[in-house]
């Protein structure tokens, strides 16, 4: 098995072939998702970050002896705070409303983010002051930026002086609350430069967490281009002759977790349980189920046994979704991203159990919606079979992604690259006339 990044695994190697740049890449947490995770994979991710590799170094490799002590002293700092938190009679009474005590408030959530959230970022940025420390970076460039680490990443560029440039790895939504921001958080560390799928990111950066427009810059999407270049090479009549579908068969493909799919919503039936008995009603459909690769077949399995199901087979978690998916009629999830992608796939998409946060897509028109204890065989039957529906989600998907992903015109990759290139100069400008 080859390793790979997931988002940048283009654009590394596209970095070392421009002249005058070159990449370090430094990798962060598990190699394991956390449902698959055993003993074995944790003594792993203790051993190989010290082991040197052709792909990455990993960041468990800058944890040098002499942070421990910094690391502990911010601990029992963040630990007497919390302890002050929790005798404080002020803020027991401030957090307290009518029968809802404190104590409720707090446990697991506040006390998690205190004791384990903040020496954890404080861990974390002492790992990237020393990686700043041993490679001088020109430029910073990562992805979620948003999350715990980005932000404790960012923080350190920030005091070592090093340009930041986030890469936006997943579709945005007003509800993205890491990205909400009001306009008093100037100080809150953000990149440098952002670079956004398309306008439609850049409107909502803007509106939700008031970033500066002149820091978010449209390049359309390194995986979407590289997902529609790579379509072109793929032969859907062997895919599905791979998973023995009949020249009249329609595919009718479904992705999500299968906790979400699962769901009910107050007394009415399970969703996965109607999907199936609905494709039962549609003669030449085959259902293919792909797992998500953090679950397995088996939760499926058993409903498929439950109602007797013979048009609808589960695959293994680790089949190639985006081949099946090029291959099929149209995709059915609940939350999946696959639905974008779907979407770049110029596949038509049906969203069931709404309200969920894919319901834009609906809003928009792009997508079929089955609201949460709705019979979802009419919306099925028009996404396969009636035209008038496939050419009206046809027109709106082509207008959808020209605003979110520059219309996958294949350029995300050069853009970034020119973005990483200046702010690399800029760099270099600075240190010339420091000196």
């Amino acid at each position: 098995m080859v390793s790979y990044e997931h988002y940048f695994d283009r654009l590394i190697p596209d970095v070392d072939a421009t002249a005058g740049l070159r990449s370090f890449t430094v990798a962060v947490g598990p190699g394991a998702a956390f449902r698959r995770r055993r003993l074995i994979n944790c003594i792993a991710e203790w051993l190989r970050p010290h082991r040197k590799t052709a792909h990455y170094v990993h960041i468990n490799r800058y944890m040098r002896p002499a942070l421990v002590p910094r690391v502990l002293t911010a601990t029992r700092e963040i630990r007497e705070l919390w302890r002050r938190l929790a005798r404080s009679s002020g803020v027991q009474a401030a957090l307290s409303h009518h029968d809802v005590r404190f104590s409720d408030l707090v446990a697991p959530d506040l006390a998690a983010t205190l004791l384990l959230q903040l020496p954890w970022a404080v861990r974390s940025m002492a790992q990237v002051a020393e990686v700043l420390r041993a490679a001088t970076p020109s430029v910073l460039c990562l992805y979620a930026e948003s999350s715990g680490w980005g932000r404790a990443a960012l923080a350190a560029c920030r005091v070592a002086g090093v340009p930041t440039l986030a890469v936006q790895h997943g579709i945005l939504y007003p509800k993205y609350f890491s990205f909400h921001h009001d306009a008093d958080e100037a100080q809150c560390p953000r990149p440098d430069v952002t670079a956004v799928f398309g306008e439609s990111a850049r409107r909502l950066l803007v509106q939700i967490g008031h970033y500066r427009e002149d820091s978010l810059v449209a390049t359309g999407s390194l995986k979407f281009d590289d997902l529609a270049r790579a379509a072109r090479e793929w032969d859907p009549k062997a895919t599905r002759a791979r998973w023995k579908l009949g020249r009249s068969d329609r595919l009718l493909l479904v992705a999500s977790r299968f906790r979400a799919i699962r769901d009910t919503h107050q007394a009415l039936g399970p969703v996965f349980s109607d999907l199936v008995r609905a494709v039962g009603s549609l003669p030449d459909v085959v259902c293919l189920v792909k797992p998500h690769p953090a679950e397995t077949a088996a939760p499926y399995e058993a409903v498929l046994r439950a109602l007797g199901a013979s048009r609808v087979r589960v695959l293994p978690s680790g089949a190639d979704l985006m081949t099946l998916l090029h291959a099929a009629d149209a995709l059915v999830t609940v939350e999946s991203a696959s639905a974008i992608e779907a979407l770049v796939l110029a596949k038509p998409v049906v969203i069931l159990n709404l309200p969920t946060h894919l319901g834009e897509l609906v809003d928009k028109g792009v997508a079929l919606g089955v609201d949460a204890g709705e019979d979802p065989l009419p919306a099925l039957r028009s996404a396969l079979t009636d035209a008038p529906t496939r050419e009206r989600l046809r027109a709106a998907r082509e207008r959808y992604l020209a605003d979110m992903a520059m219309g996958v015109d294949g350029a995300a990759t050069q853009r970034i690259l020119e973005l990483i290139g200046r702010a690399a100069q800029k760099t270099v400008r600075a240190t010339v006339e420091a000196q």
